[in-house]
């Protein structure tokens, strides 16, 4: 056994109960790389299940003692998380001076760049506070919690991952300042003069305030104290207060707890889930797959018919929402195309407001033809309903006309880790 192998010779090597072969290199095929800078991270196909998985690898050689033992702290930690909220490791191999682990793959990307409504965005902080609720209680600080480091899935479970700054608690002290400044809280400037809270542990806390930052940033599109210039930033997170969010007062209260400057006013993981924001939507497991997110990604229209067979049905629409304004509004713009406001049972095309869309087969009791979903939203309605509607309920949008209907996507980029 070389030097290297007797180093990262870890309890733990893989999930061999998920993949009973020790893995080699040569068993994964790279699809595309994603990241190539501190690491190289690729999408890659394992041989034996054709499914995909992400392959995070190091350069050993190119490494200084400290960073290498952080690789270990990191593996060693991601290695024995098991959570439904938790990007997976399934384990980790040495190939010459590289030093490889497999993740599991979020086919549909980062929350980076995201911005929602308050309904999506509650969904998400329950799935990202479950998976620091578990963390915390294996008593891992994550130190980088934020957007791009929180994944989406097919199924809609919402995971963090990314341990890079994680550190065990229970054996040791954060003392480095770590994270990526637009979420990095208060008692982590100790390198800021004069500040109050400098002299304060580096607890599970922090990750709270990063939650509380990722919240305001997915509702409004930007961090609650961003400035262009960094040093006005760290002076924003220590000495200003934040915007106040048109949202509502409960989720106005979740946020000002989360974004207390003491850390020791912050409530724990396990304590916010029972805030009142929160309320029954721990009842829900995954984010519905009718919403905003989705049709911008890929804009699926269960393709059941063409245009051209829409168009020969009985022009009977049933538009399903909680709001009798968007329900006027929809049908004042559908009337004078030829459509007619339907029951039920003699709908010929169904349109649902996305935000009344769940998970209790509701569709079971309709015995009208399944034609098309369609979301729609006061922030998107004026757009939305002034495209052509035939077209729209006859053919999947390109990407080109779900970014004329939908807001547009931030374009900023974020490059500011410590």
């Amino acid at each position: 056994m070389t030097s290297l192998e007797e180093y990262f010779h870890l309890t733990k090597l893989q999930n061999f109960l998920k993949f009973p072969k020790p893995f080699k290199r040569n068993h994964f095929v790279v699809l595309k790389n994603i990241y190539n800078e501190k690491s190289l991270v690729q999408l890659v196909k394992y041989i034996f299940d054709q499914k995909d998985y992400v392959m995070k690898s190091f350069d050993l050689t190119e490494l200084t003692d400290v960073q290498i033992k952080n690789i270990k702290r990191e593996i060693e930690i991601v290695l024995h998380l098991k959570h439904k909220n938790v990007v997976e490791t399934y384990g980790y191999f040495l190939d010459g001076t590289r030093i490889y682990t497999i993740q599991e793959y979020a086919n549909r990307g980062t929350l980076y760049n995201i911005k929602s409504n308050e309904f999506e965005v509650k969904k998400i902080a329950v799935q990202v506070l479950r998976g620091l609720c578990y963390i915390h209680k294996n008593h891992v600080i994550h130190r980088d919690i934020k957007s791009e480091n929180t994944f989406l899935f097919d199924d809609g479970k919402v995971k963090i991952g990314d341990f890079d700054h994680s550190i065990n608690y229970k054996s040791e002290v954060a003392l480095s300042i770590v994270g990526t400044l637009d979420y990095i809280s208060p008692e982590t400037l100790t390198n800021i003069q004069n500040n109050p809270y400098a002299l304060e542990k580096i607890t599970y806390s922090t990750d709270i305030w990063a939650l509380g930052i990722l919240i305001y940033e997915l509702f409004y599109g930007e961090a609650p104290f961003f400035s262009e210039d960094p040093k006005t930033t760290q002076e924003n997170i220590l000495f200003r207060g934040y915007k106040e969010l048109n949202c509502s007062d409960r989720m106005k209260d979740f946020l000002n707890i989360c974004l207390q400057k003491n850390p020791r006013h912050r409530w724990s993981a396990e304590k916010l889930l029972s805030h009142a924001w929160i309320g029954n939507t721990l009842k829900a497991e995954v984010i519905p797959e009718i919403q905003t997110y989705f049709f911008r990604k890929q804009m699926n229209f269960y393709k059941i018919k063409t245009r051209k067979q829409i168009l020969s049905l009985p022009p009977k629409v049933l538009f399903i929402s909680g709001s009798e304004v968007m329900t006027s509004i929809f049908y004042s713009f559908i009337e004078p195309k030829g459509y007619y406001r339907s029951a039920v049972e003699e709908a010929s095309i169904i349109v649902i407001d996305f935000n009344l869309f769940n998970k209790n087969e509701k569709w079971d009791k309709f015995n009208a033809f399944k034609i098309a979903l369609v979301t729609i939203h006061p922030d998107t309605a004026t757009e939305l309903l002034s495209d052509d509607f035939d077209a729209y309920m006859a053919k999947p949008l390109t990407k080109d006309e779900i970014d004329s209907i939908f807001p547009a996507r931030l374009k900023k980029s974020r490059s500011r880790s410590f």
